[in-house]
């Protein structure tokens, strides 16, 4: 079975380019959200690069950071991947890069039918995860500031109010929400669409509690979740390395080469080819055995 390629793209396309190069293999399809906001986007060009992997841009919305829309492009790549049956739904950025060969990566998930996605232990949840999901944030979605101040009296009003929209019986779960996922676990994400609307309409950055919480308060799929030994403890990882210490995530840079080629991870986030072209150029030429860019 063959493994799909979801990406969310909206800015620092040199780097979705080398991506599509990188992962472009007759095992992979590539399936790819580009903002509605960005225009000019040049697909057939895009459409030209790939040689063995089929690429499908889905239907395009637009995106905002902490919004809804988030979660609801998440879905529409979903949705239009699982059409066709995958062993493995990679999640990830249009500014992620695969540090793993494509051979290495299929050997990696082959038999294996473990969810990769990183969760939080709820005792270390932060209480402004809660906050995100307990209280209506009804221009969540929008770039507006007055909207936006809005949002903040209204939160306000619903503090004094004592308002909680979130059902205590379900345990809230929260982590990256970028992951790598069996066709077993996106057909119950989908098949919740409706929960997921229910419970994460209006509310902030619910793109990294919605796939936690709705697989983990299942047994099942709770039991799906892949963990690896780390100090004695047992710890969820999504197999991409993210430093949240040296930044929002940190933007990785030429120094940072050795570190990223001899990490455990599959992939890396985040890169900004304006900020060093040289490390994607450097990863993109060892992936590809030494060809150059």
């Amino acid at each position: 079975m063959k493994h799909a390629y979801l990406i969310i793209a909206h800015n620092n396309f040199y780097i979705l380019e080398k991506l599509i190069k990188l992962i472009d293999d007759k095992r992979n399809d590539i399936y790819i959200h580009i903002d509605k906001k960005i225009r000019n986007f040049d697909f057939d060009y895009y459409k030209s690069i790939v040689r063995d992997s089929n690429l499908i841009f889905v239907d395009r919305i637009k995106v905002n950071w902490g919004g809804f829309s988030q979660i609801k492009s998440e879905l529409i790549l979903f949705k239009e991947a699982s059409k066709n049956e995958y062993e493995y739904y990679h999640l990830i950025s249009g500014v992620d890069l695969p540090i793993k060969t494509q051979e290495y990566i299929h050997n990696f998930f082959g038999n294996c039918n473990m969810d990769f996605l990183t969760n939080i232990k709820s005792e270390y949840i932060p209480n402004e995860v809660y906050q995100r999901v307990s209280k209506f944030y009804l221009f969540q979605d929008s770039n507006i500031p007055f909207l936006k101040s809005i949002d903040k009296k209204l939160i306000k009003i619903q503090d004094i109010l004592k308002i909680n929209r979130w059902d205590d019986n379900i345990k809230l779960q929260y982590g990256s929400n970028w992951a790598s996922l069996t066709h077993e676990s996106v057909k119950y994400i989908i098949e919740n669409e409706k929960f997921i609307y229910k419970k994460f309409k209006y509310t902030l950055g619910a793109d990294e509690v919605y796939k936690q919480t709705l697989l983990l308060n299942n047994e099942k799929y709770k039991k799906k979740l892949y963990l690896y030994e780390y100090n004695n403890y047992h710890i969820s990882y999504n197999m991409r390395h993210i430093d949240w210490h040296r930044g929002n995530p940190y933007i990785f840079l030429s120094e940072d080469y050795e570190e990223l080629m001899s990490n455990k991870a599959l992939f890396a986030r985040k890169f900004d080819c304006n900020k060093d072209r040289n490390i994607i150029d450097k990863i993109y030429k060892k992936l590809m055995g030494g060809i150059a860019c």
